[in-house]
């Protein structure tokens, strides 16, 4: 099966580890996910969103992600086809524009999906939603995961991590866009009635 990993690349220095199975500890929580899920058979490729720090820690930290990826999930798929995607530091619609333009086109038809949101500026989310209902609706995509890895932090230190999956966010949403009422009440209750299922 084709599967698309989506992931944004810390500009973090002191990167934070959680514990994972097997008592190791990960960066990028999508690769722990990753370990649990992959087959022989997948055919994947991972897209490492980057911004362009002026201190280029992204690029060590890109290394960690691959480093992570191998140690976990070395064994458990076909080499991956990895695609750097640079993104500008400044925050505006060319750049965003451009973002979804390009990572929509690595959305080959037909592929599963999955996201991790962990890192990344607020825009991220949101751009990654919009490749996302754009793939699913227009390439037959299908979105496996949106991931984010919550943690508590104590003293500075994370604990309590939780995987948290938001796809059904993006279910949910374009459900939304699909709704067609005549008046604003028939609208909020549907909206009710759709929140309730």
């Amino acid at each position: 099966m084709k599967k698309i990993c989506i992931s944004n690349i810390t500009m973090q220095e002191k990167l934070s580890t959680t514990s994972g199975t097997d008592h190791d500890a990960v960066v990028y929580p999508v690769i722990e996910y990753m370990s649990r899920t992959l087959s022989a058979n997948d055919d994947l490729k991972i897209l490492l969103l980057c911004k362009t720090d002026q201190d280029h820690r992204y690029l060590s930290n890109i290394e960690i992600f691959k480093t992570e990826f191998e140690h976990w999930c070395g064994d458990k798929c076909q080499t991956p086809e990895y695609k750097i995607l640079d993104i500008p530091f400044a925050e505006n619609v060319e750049n965003h524009s451009n973002l979804i333009r390009r990572i929509a086109a690595e959305c080959e038809p037909g592929s599963s999906i999955v996201c991790d949101i962990t890192y990344g500026a607020k825009s991220l989310p949101i751009i990654l939603f919009s490749v996302l209902a754009f793939a699913t609706q227009h390439l037959k995509c299908t979105v496996e995961k949106v991931l984010y890895r919550q943690v508590y932090f104590r003293n500075g230190v994370p604990t309590n991590p939780e995987l948290c999956d938001f796809s059904s966010l993006l279910h949910l949403t374009s459900l939304i866009y699909t709704l067609n009422c005549e008046t604003p009440e028939k609208a909020q209750k549907m909206l009710d009635t759709l929140l309730s299922i």
